[in-house]
């Protein structure tokens, strides 16, 4: 049989349970009953789901030709935007097919509210201060890689460096980011670390078996492209809010 608790004990659960929501932010539900138009499900998507949307990725960016940068047909994952239809309804599709600026531009004049493009604000650019020439606000950003048993690697890759004094005359701050093929700001990452299966315990001089129709060693990230596509979403965005 257990005993009743104190008022002194109950109080501390309480407290405890209160702490630990605030540490932790468990995603919850109302105590109270919910209407069906009220709930929401939450859910991972599975292994079979994203291979799938990734080799849809793959056909859609046939036409782009196997470049990196400046891609005339923009292809992403389950972008957060207003239905094209003007509702102002929420959508986020597995996969979306769109031109780029520079082919099309934004229209000046549309009778669709929100006007397009109609992506979601995600972005937060530094307001007031945009690039000469691009119009792109000026972003401080930072890369991170983690890999197992190894030390974590920083880059500082945006327009403008953290707590930079001047974005425009760039005063004391070092060159930034602002050409591709920069070796200070490429990510090169072995291919054979996605082959590595050995037995346990490792054999000594163990090599992982990598197939022999994939090109290259290595996985090469330019990080200017990806600050390029991250400061025209931000100006697209800005420019609709």
């Amino acid at each position: 049989m257990s005993r009743a608790r104190t008022s002194d004990e109950i109080w501390l659960a309480r407290n405890l349970d209160k702490l630990d929501e605030l540490l932790h932010n468990y995603p919850k539900l109302p105590k109270k009953p919910l209407a069906e138009s009220s709930v929401y499900i939450i859910g991972m998507a599975s292994p079979e789901h994203e291979d799938v949307i990734n080799q849809l990725i793959k056909f859609f960016e046939v036409p782009n030709g196997g470049i990196v940068g400046n891609l005339p047909v923009k292809v992403s994952g389950q972008p957060l935007h207003y239905e094209p239809g003007g509702s102002g309804v929420e959508v986020a599709p597995d996969v979306s097919v769109r031109p780029s600026t520079t082919f099309v531009p934004r229209p000046a004049d549309s009778i669709v509210i929100p006007r397009p493009p109609s992506d979601i604000h995600i972005l937060f650019p530094r307001p007031g201060v945009r690039e000469p020439g691009t119009g792109y606000f000026f972003r401080s950003m930072t890369a991170k890689l983690y890999r197992q048993g190894m030390e974590t690697q920083r880059w500082d890759f945006g327009n403008v460096l953290k707590y930079s004094r001047d974005p425009i005359a760039n005063i004391n701050d070092p060159n930034l980011c602002n050409t591709p093929n920069d070796p200070r700001f490429q990510i090169n990452i072995p291919i054979k670390e996605v082959f590595w299966d050995p037995q346990f315990p490792i054999p000594l001089n163990y090599v992982p078996l990598i197939p022999t129709n994939l090109i290259g060693n290595e996985f090469n990230i330019d990080l200017y492209w990806i600050q390029r596509i991250a400061l025209e979403a931000a100006m697209q965005t800005a420019m609709i809010t």
